[in-house]
């Protein structure tokens, strides 16, 4: 059994070149040997696979050519597909899935939702104990008039309405803008 996979000292057999030496004398053992051979190459449970094998040996060879030329036709359609727009636009589509699970990952966009969820919180509390009314006056009052806020709208006397709907001034071309 020993010498069974050996070529020389340093090289072995391939699995292929092992079972089609066996399955070529399989048909010249009797039953007890075909058993022992069998329980010692695939054990108790494998032993009726390999029985089956060994017992269609002649399609073996047959078998093989057919997974070499699989082979190779599978490398000419993949070199194929490679050479396609289609493959160009996955190869785009799972850079830019990792790019984007790299970028959400990191510390600083964590950050940012977890402040825009603190507000979020706060602004839900402050409007359970005040009501909306309060707080939608004070946000609006803060976006048209304040002057820490938006300034979207203000007015005075001197130069009228200000703020993002103010007209420019004169001499400034709206590209300042």
């Amino acid at each position: 059994m020993y010498k069974i996979g050996r070529v020389t000292n340093r090289t072995y057999k391939d699995i292929y070149t092992i079972v089609k030496e066996i399955g070529d004398v399989w048909q010249k053992l009797d039953d007890i040997d075909r058993a022992a051979l069998l329980e010692a190459l695939a054990g108790k449970k494998q032993s009726n696979t390999l029985a089956a094998v060994l017992n269609n040996a002649e399609r073996l060879e047959e078998i093989y050519q057919t997974a070499e030329e699989s082979s190779g036709s599978a490398m000419r359609e993949q070199e194929k597909y490679t050479e396609s727009i289609q493959y160009s636009i996955d190869q785009l589509t799972a850079y830019g899935e990792d790019f984007w699970t790299t970028f959400i990952n990191t510390k600083d966009v964590k950050n940012v939702i977890n402040f825009l969820n603190i507000i979020i919180e706060k602004a839900t509390k402050f409007v359970d104990i005040f009501g909306a009314l309060p707080s939608t006056l004070g946000i609006a009052g803060s976006l048209f008039f304040g002057k820490s806020g938006l300034d979207l709208i203000s007015y005075d006397s001197k130069n009228g309405f200000g703020g993002l709907f103010s007209r420019p001034k004169a001499g400034v071309q709206a590209s300042n803008f």
